[in-house]
């Protein structure tokens, strides 16, 4: 009988303390939600190629018109604005937290011409604002699988016009892969690494009368050379393909961003740019109120 009475109050002390552990655990964990929803500074960045006709008949980067329509009329319909490059760079390199969330950056690379004559003005009709990364020389000598030159880029006398909705950024001068090649030389690197980002970079700004310092490193291709590189050419924002959301542990030069294909669809890209920042403090103000239950109980058994 009293052996029966100690092993039953070793039970309710057990349970109790049970419930203070639980308490602490829940209390530390929605403790942390809360900063990290509070310091978090989430930044959707939208990748984008051409928007119409597919350049190519293999094409799977370009979306339609409509496509594109559609996004901007969802974005705006729930309320997001498009950041400023300037506003992203102090989000990063200085953790200003941009004000008036929801908010998106829109970039588009390869100097496509239905970027001036589709983007802009799709993206002036809304109000919204791009990014555009462009492989100035690249673009004027391409040529296509069919041996023939399109019509399809733009051309340097031509690009000052996506300032009427945005801001011209770098895509490296011949938008080839930017890591040391296989039996190149360092000395041969650093020189390609000088003209193709270094000297581009001066290149763009003597065009657009404009600051030059993020780029977009071609084909989503880097490496640590690269990034030391990029950060010695006076760059202070580089971005890769790598699906993630810009956050407080991002790296200024290895941002990522989504990239729209054909092969997605709207909700793929609501479903990016949604913060989940307040679902997360929502969980933790439940935590927080299951573990106030849990010290009650504590205190009372």
């Amino acid at each position: 009988m009293v052996r029966s009475s100690i092993m039953e109050n070793k039970k309710k002390i057990y349970i109790k303390w049970f419930y203070f552990f639980i308490a602490i655990v829940l209390f530390t964990h929605s403790l942390f939600g809360c900063i990290s929803a509070y310091r978090r500074i989430p930044i959707p960045v939208l990748l984008l190629h051409s928007v119409g006709k597919p350049l190519l008949k293999s094409d799977i980067w370009g979306i339609s018109i409509n496509k594109f329509s559609s996004i901007l009329e969802n974005l705006r319909a729930k309320g997001f604005r498009t950041l400023t490059l300037k506003e992203v760079d102090q989000a990063v390199n200085h953790g200003v937290r941009p004000e008036n969330p929801p908010y998106c950056l829109i970039t588009f690379d390869d100097g496509c011409r239905s970027h001036l004559s589709t983007v802009v003005p799709l993206l002036k009709k809304y109000s919204y604002t791009g990014v555009f990364f462009v492989p100035l020389p690249y673009l004027e000598s391409r040529a296509f699988d069919d041996g023939k030159k399109k019509n399809a880029f733009l051309k340097k006398t031509e690009i000052n016009g996506l300032l009427a909705a945005g801001t011209i950024q770098s895509h490296s001068r011949t938008f080839q892969t930017l890591p040391i090649k296989q039996n190149e030389k360092i000395q041969d690197f650093k020189k390609r690494m000088k003209q193709d980002i270094g000297d581009y970079k001066s290149t763009l700004e003597n065009i657009t009368k404009e600051p030059v310092y993020a780029l977009a490193y071609p084909s989503g291709e880097y490496d640590k050379n690269v990034v030391n590189a990029t950060e010695k050419s006076g760059y202070r924002l580089a971005f890769t393909t790598e699906y993630a959301v810009v956050s407080q542990s991002s790296k200024p030069l290895l941002l990522p961003r989504f990239m729209i294909t054909k092969h997605n669809d709207v909700a793929d890209v609501m479903t990016f740019v949604y913060d989940d920042s307040q679902n997360k403090l929502l969980i933790a103000m439940i935590e927080i109120i299951a573990a106030i239950l849990c010290f009650i109980v504590f205190k009372r058994r």
